[in-house]
């Protein structure tokens, strides 16, 4: 279909077809025969063929039916611009300065990428972000060969100079200073930076879809290495982890587990983890208080009755519940050591206060048998603890015992542990316990 005659269409190559042939309509069409069609360099002005009749000749002949093909001429308007989107990642970040090159340098200030860029034709030009604190992205357009209005669209992304924040903490979450950070190229072997920790914290950069791998060193602290895998750049902006050091085991551990008289029971039907009792334990401290504060007072001893409370405090305060705080960071370690191959052997050694007027030798089986008890309420809990139980079982993990039995005491203690108030006093209290005796790691 045309206007009349021949027309002019254009069609665009595709990469592999021509689209659908358009006409450029009318002023450059027209009821005659229009051909040839040309365009200059720059793409802005167009010569064509055409035996259309000047209207000026018209004007004195009506009856003029047009001859030769004469050359015309039009304009276009061909506009270009560019859209820039700068990401963080998938964050897409506004108001990004930026310089522009092209054939010839350009003295422009940093502008913003704010809107759209209008681009002249036949140019190239390169658009460089400049945003503080930031990596820098480049954009290269050229606008050779344009011959209608385009709109370029390009997204860029960028990232924070150091974009990997690591915060070391212990096991009690307050962070840990003077860790020395060790970043590697995990695929090269190659050291990338070293760094310490200030209030906890170290911040790497890093690059997209990259491996790399960081080792944590402090003394006192087990060394840690951790692998990371940064995402495409399309997710990568910040990247941030917490991670705990684990304290390492004192030489000879000094920890001691403190049980209430006759616990755990020899005729209950489950043996009480350690754990168990223990929270039971905590739970009679005002009762020790109100039997030993009333035991002095009926002896008329009222500067001990008032010194009662503040030792049967400090014993539950200092004793009870830091014994089981110190079990529990052993269990940590011992989990992560276990974990990296080690093989480990905790000896326990179970004890007892006196049976007063009991024959000795019965006495004797009895506490032992109660110190055993004690033990094994230890491994119970000890059992409940991360992978403790696997390793147990599969021989890393090995635990000796030894049910001492009573302690032997200076005989003005032991004395005053045979009236009735013995079981409520520090002094025999201290005795219902089980001794980590030492911790060994095999390998």
């Amino acid at each position: 279909p045309s206007l009349g005659g021949f027309d002019i269409y254009s069609a665009r190559w595709n990469g592999y077809d021509w689209e659908t042939p358009e006409s450029l309509g009318y002023p450059v069409n027209s009821s005659f025969d229009d051909m040839y069609f040309f365009r200059d360099e720059a793409g802005v002005e167009a010569y064509f063929a055409s035996n259309r009749i000047d209207p000026e000749v018209l004007k004195y002949d009506r009856e003029y039916k047009g001859c030769c093909p004469d050359i015309y001429t039009t304009t276009f308007d061909v506009k270009a611009e560019l859209d820039i989107a700068v990401f963080c990642g998938s964050e897409k970040l506004a108001n990004v300065p930026y310089v522009v090159n092209g054939f010839t340098p350009r003295s422009e200030a940093p502008q913003t990428l704010d809107s759209s860029i209008a681009l002249s034709i036949n140019e190239q030009y390169k658009f460089e972000t400049q945003k503080t604190g930031y990596t820098t992205a480049a954009v290269e357009i050229l606008t050779k060969d344009i011959c209608e209005a385009t709109k370029f669209s390009e997204r860029v992304y960028i990232r924070p100079l150091e974009n990997w924040t690591i915060t070391v903490i212990k096991e009690d979450k307050t962070p840990l200073d003077s860790v020395k950070i060790t970043l590697k190229n995990k695929v090269t072997g190659d050291v990338l930076h070293e760094k310490i920790t200030t209030l906890g914290t170290v911040t790497f950069s890093v690059e997209p879809t990259s491996l790399y791998e960081i080792e944590l060193t402090k003394k006192g602290f087990l060394t840690e290495n951790i692998e990371k895998a940064t995402p495409a750049q399309e997710k990568l902006c910040t990247l941030e982890d917490n991670i705990t050091l684990i304290e390492e085991l004192p030489s000879l551990p000094s920890t001691t587990l403190h049980f209430h008289n006759a616990i755990p029971a020899k005729n209950a039907s489950i043996l009480l983890s350690y754990e168990e009792t223990y929270k039971n334990y905590l739970m009679m401290v005002e009762q020790y208080k109100k039997e030993l504060t009333n035991y002095y007072r009926n002896r008329g001893d009222a500067t001990m009755a008032d010194s009662t409370v503040s030792r049967v405090q400090d014993f539950f305060d200092n004793k009870v519940q830091a014994g089981f705080e110190q079990l529990q960071k052993y269990m940590v370690t011992l989990d992560q050591l276990l974990k990296r191959g080690k093989s480990v052997t905790v000896v326990l050694r179970g004890t007892a206060s006196s049976r007063g007027n009991v024959n000795p030798e019965i006495s004797r089986k009895m506490n032992q048998a109660l110190s055993e008890r004690r033990v094994n309420s230890v491994i119970k809990y000890m059992r409940t603890y991360g992978d403790l139980a696997k390793y147990m079982d599969n021989g890393m993990l090995k635990i000796q015992k030894e049910p001492l039995g009573m302690l032997i005491v200076e005989p003005q203690y032991e004395q005053k542990m045979l009236e009735d108030f013995g079981v409520y006093d520090p002094i025999a209290a201290r005795l219902r316990s089980v001794q980590i005796l030492d911790i060994i790691i095999n390998n």
